[in-house]
């Protein structure tokens, strides 16, 4: 398994505990810098529920779950920044990739 695989699979891991395995679709994970030079994890997240289930009080406590997970069983440092993406949207996002 490459390691973007394994990044893509903690996070959703992490992301269907939280918010629930039926609202939690595919994950993408895109190493990056940001404007500092510090490195960081751009995270797509298809969030398949309403936007009445989308919790922002989950959504905030995400990045602190993850980022400790990352830390124990990767030992990656990079900062998550998560973007949540609608079904069409992911669907855009993966055809622009390719």
């Amino acid at each position: 398994m490459t390691e973007t695989a394994q990044l893509e699979t903690i996070i959703q891991g992490v992301l269907k505990n939280m918010f629930g395995d039926t609202r939690i679709g595919d994950v993408r994970v895109d190493r990056a810098h940001d404007e500092g030079g510090d490195d960081i994890l751009l995270v797509k997240v298809e969030f398949t529920g309403t936007e009445e289930e989308f919790d922002a009080s989950v959504a905030v406590q995400v990045v602190r779950h993850i980022r400790r997970r990352l830390l124990s069983e990767g030992s990656v440092q990079a900062f998550p920044v998560i973007s949540y993406l609608s079904s069409s949207d992911m669907k855009e996002a993966r055809k622009a990739v390719g």
